[in-house]
Order: structure tokens, then sequence, then C-alpha cells
């Protein structure tokens, strides 16, 4: 689990420093690293996809 962990956290810094296609990758990365577990990382899981989300409003605010 920490290297979905370590993940997304390069997701957040990716993301606050603007590189947010490169966020979304490393979250993404993150979510199926999470959900290998089986519902074991729900709580996880359930951060990186708000993560994600936010990620991906910022990109369509961006255009």
């Amino acid at each position: 689990m920490q290297q979905g962990k370590t993940r997304f956290n390069i997701a957040i810094v990716l993301a606050n420093n603007g590189r947010l296609s490169d966020a979304l990758l490393y979250a993404r990365a993150a979510l199926r690293n999470f959900e290998s577990y089986g519902g074991r990382a729900k709580d996880m899981e359930d951060k990186t996809k708000g993560l994600i989300e936010k990620i991906e409003k910022r990109v369509k605010d961006e255009r």
C-alpha cells in the first residue's frame, strides 16, 4: 500500500505545481494500486477518487 500512498502524494505535489496531466497519471496509478487490495484500502481509494475529481475539474477550468 505504501507505493499507492507515495503515488498519491506525488500527485498532490504535481497538481500544486500546475503539472495536472502528470498529476492525473500518478493519481490514477495510485488508485489502481489501492483497488488491488480488494476493499482493504477503501479509505485511500475514496481519497484518491476525490483527488482525481479535483484535478480533472482544474483541467477543465483551465481550458
